[in-house]
């Protein structure tokens, strides 16, 4: 038995999956993943993830056996990565050693050997795609040095076990790490369930939008994509629309003064008129983990479009405002919007009333309550629904 038959053993396979499920669900179990193999197959580096780390993954750089020195190298190879390139062109399902994808001279006059490889001591690879599906190609690699020689068939044969294991623990952490940044997202824009979530450049281009946005934009209600441009149906179709999304998204120097809008509109759908706040605000994505959503690593400047289906919203206790604290209709209704997030000016407009009205009404309001605060009301107002 050979070196790699010795060391390529069932229980060390094993041992292997066993390491690379438990990633699935924590991305910095990844390089343990990778060193285990690395050791393995005698391989003097491991990388996983993509070489564009301007967009965010879990799984954007993940390297092991690079020093700092080193994978600074690296980050200056960019598009001069012939290996990678004809990684992507020959279209293999499998992994696939350097000798195979190009002939190994070419490699050696190249300008990723000269620049990165042969001052690192790496001559010989063998990699693989994860997930060729979308704009980030996340892969995996295995380098060696002169001295440990090329890969045989028998250490191919081996990672090809592994390679559907790896790509579907791969997917899972992306899976999930999409479903936190959304948590995230959901948190960080206040929102609530049933909201439609929507967040576009200065072009009107839709980068992101949650499930209850989709539905609306199947349904051509009250908004819609046309052309890959976002229109919607009332106040802000057309050019008024991208109009205030170009004041949400210009470069601002100094201090910010962007503000949001906030109306409420009421649609004519199937004989029955439907009501919709909807507020348009600046949108800053600073955290590394709303980043992964697709689209959002270099989407530059945006613009959230919320969507609020008041019929679906929270309902205030009517009989409770009412009977109990002697509320108006007029009130209860004021309250009702207020308890859904409309602003002073998007309660008169909806209510064909000056906004210094609506903020004397909100005092009475108050009063009524025996409330100071209108941060106070809007706690009392939920605890009511």
């Amino acid at each position: 038995m050979d070196v790699y038959g010795r060391l390529l053993t069932v229980p060390n396979f094993e041992n292997h999956i066993e390491l690379i499920y438990c990633a699935a669900n924590n991305p910095d179990y990844w390089p343990e993943v990778l060193s285990a193999i690395q050791k393995s197959i005698d391989a003097r580096s491991a990388m996983l993830g993509i070489d564009d780390v301007s967009n965010y993954t879990p799984l954007s750089a993940v390297r092991v056996g690079l020093v700092e020195d080193e994978k600074s190298l690296l980050a200056s190879v960019g598009n001069r990565d012939i290996w990678t390139k004809a990684l992507i062109d020959s279209g293999y399902t499998q992994f696939a050693p350097d000798h195979a994808l190009l002939p190994y001279q070419q490699f050696l006059d190249s300008e990723l050997f000269q620049d990165f490889a042969k001052p690192v001591d790496i001559y010989h690879t063998v990699g693989a795609y994860i997930d060729s599906r979308d704009s980030l190609s996340i892969r995996i690699s295995f380098q060696r040095g002169k001295s440990q020689g090329a890969y045989d068939n028998h250490v191919v044969s081996y990672l090809d076990k592994l390679l559907p294991h790896i790509k579907n623990a791969v997917r899972l952490t992306k899976r999930i790490g999409e479903l936190e940044a959304k948590e995230q997202l959901s948190t960080s824009l206040n929102s609530k369930p049933g909201d439609a979530l929507i967040l576009c450049n200065t072009a009107r281009q839709c980068v992101y939008k949650n499930t209850e946005a989709e539905m609306l934009l199947s349904a051509n209600q009250l908004i819609k994509e046309n052309a890959g441009h976002l229109t919607m149906i009332g106040r802000y179709s057309g050019h008024s629309l991208q109009c205030a999304i170009q004041s949400l998204t210009r470069p601002i120097f100094g201090a910010d003064f962007r503000s949001s809008t906030c109306h409420i509109y009421s649609q004519q759908i199937a004989n029955k008129t439907k009501q919709y706040l909807i507020k348009l605000s600046h949108f800053s994505h600073n955290s590394a983990a709303i980043k992964m959503l697709d689209g959002l690593g270099s989407a530059g400047s945006l613009a959230l479009i919320q969507i609020r289906d008041l019929d679906l919203s929270n309902d205030v206790n009517e009989p409770l405002l009412n009977q109990y604290y002697l509320l108006t209709p007029a009130e209860v209704e004021i309250c009702q919007l207020i308890v859904n997030g409309a602003s002073t000016a998007a309660i008169a407009e909806f209510r064909n009333r000056s906004e210094s009205t609506v903020k004397t009404q909100i005092k009475n309001i108050m009063q009524k309550l025996n409330i100071h605060t209108q941060q106070k009301l809007i706690r009392f107002l939920n605890a009511t629904c």
